[in-house]
């Protein structure tokens, strides 16, 4: 764990870690947590979206603190009656809380930020900061921003905070040191001709080895809509048909297995069931369709010593009842059987644990930039042209990649790559801080 971040955690402090994507934000995250579990500290992780939660082993912001995105419309119009409810597992939730990671948190909004913290100082009865949590964030505000919202730095309550800076620079996401030196300029939107250069010798290259092999790129999309279309046309045009893994979800506790039939169990154990898999809905799709020759993306890391690891690419061989046969890009001489793996939440007051069994893949031949985002991805094919439209969006896409062999481009256009000035001067302003 960084020495900073140790002694500011010790003096319960308020932390704030950014930097480029790559440098070991998440690194650090989890030494934190491991060193609340030896500290024996009431803490949850937090991400702006569902994907970032599943990749920090957390839950979403909105599900903790028991907020449904209309409140968050409603207090942004100033009609919104904040009433606390003690019936509420949120409510409960938030009142035990001691310390609160938030990964992602450029993608949150000023209004969720304050909102979460009305709620947490009318729950704590303390008119401090969340109601005297210790909050650690950790962003990039110069990757994608909120959406529909004012950036959350601009919040009073961020300044409130009084955070503890530390900014990380080293990358270890690429041995490429002229790659990663793009990236940083792309980051900031000022590529030199050099930069220029070398990204036009991606327009319209491949990577023959894992051409060869059978792996495609996959096409980052700006819009939902077209990655939805683009997958389900491509596994529609593979023969044979669909195999079908549906999730299995159960309830525990202290090692028992509470799963609620209708007879079996009290009323208030299957509406937390069912209430679970609302939120797991959001993080992990019940079900899934998939075929062999499918393009498909591991989702969670398996053996990371092996390079099965979240944002791996590969194709199915086979498809197994008890699990896919995939072949990765990693290891083109074998495949690898992915089971049927296991997503936990644990809630500190019921000490209840929902799990969820799935199979950790995700259909890849095309993803969106904002879905990516916290990924590393090795083979993709990005449009750097006309269907960028937002500051930082081509820098995400850029960002995620391991290589620049991995990198394909449809078009490119380098006044894309532009970021925002207003997180481009809270950026330096920060850095002066640390």
């Amino acid at each position: 764990m960084d020495p900073k971040i140790y002694q500011s955690l010790v003096e319960k402090k308020n932390i704030a870690i950014s930097g480029p994507g790559g440098v070991g934000k998440t690194y650090q995250i989890n030494r934190i947590r491991e060193f609340c579990d030896k500290q024996k500290i009431n803490y949850h992780v937090c991400a702006s979206t569902g994907i970032a939660a599943v990749l920090i082993g957390g839950t979403t912001l909105h599900h903790w603190a028991g907020i449904k995105p209309f409140m968050v419309d409603k207090f942004q119009k100033g009609d919104l009656n904040i009433v606390v409810s003690w019936k509420k597992e949120a409510t409960r939730r938030i009142a035990s809380t001691k310390l609160l990671i938030i990964d992602e948190v450029s993608m949150i909004g000023r209004s969720l930020f304050e909102l979460i913290d009305v709620y947490c100082r009318k729950i704590k009865k303390r008119d401090e900061p969340f109601g005297g949590i210790q909050i650690i964030v950790s962003f990039d505000m110069l990757q994608l921003s909120p959406v529909k919202d004012d950036f959350v730095f601009n919040s009073a309550t961020w300044e409130a905070l009084d955070f503890s800076y530390v900014y990380f620079t080293k990358t270890y996401r690429t041995e490429d040191q002229r790659f990663f030196e793009l990236l940083s300029r792309a980051r900031i939107g000022k590529l030199n001709n050099d930069d220029v250069s070398l990204l036009k010798t991606r327009l319209r290259a491949d990577n023959k080895e894992f051409e060869l092999r059978g792996i495609k790129p996959t096409i980052l999309y700006c819009h939902k809509v077209n990655v939805e279309k683009v997958n389900f046309d491509e596994i529609q045009k593979l023969p044979g048909s669909f195999y079908n893994y549906k999730c299995k979800d159960a309830l525990y506790k202290n090692d028992l297995d509470i799963t609620p039939t209708y007879t079996a169990q009290p009323p208030e154990v299957l509406e937390y069931f069912e209430e679970m898999k609302t939120l797991m809905n959001t993080l992990i799709e019940d079900e899934i369709f998939l075929k062999p020759m499918a393009q498909v993306m591991l989702t969670k890391n398996l053996n990371v010593e092996e390079g099965l690891v979240n944002g791996s690419r590969g194709v199915i061989t086979s498809c197994e009842p008890n699990g896919v046969r995939v072949k990765f890009c990693g290891n083109f001489e074998n495949d690898v059987l992915i089971p049927y793996c296991d997503f936990e939440y644990t809630d500190p007051i019921t000490n209840i644990s929902f799990v969820r069994l799935h199979i950790p893949l995700q259909l890849s031949w095309a993803i969106t930039i904002h879905r990516v985002q916290g990924q590393t991805l090795e083979y993709a094919k990005i449009d750097l042209g006309k269907n960028i439209f937002c500051p930082g969006q081509a820098y995400v896409a850029l960002s995620r990649m391991k290589s620049l062999e991995g990198i394909v481009l449809m078009s490119f256009d380098e006044r894309k790559v532009y970021a925002s000035e207003e997180a481009l001067d809270f950026d330096e302003k920060i850095k002066k801080l640390v």
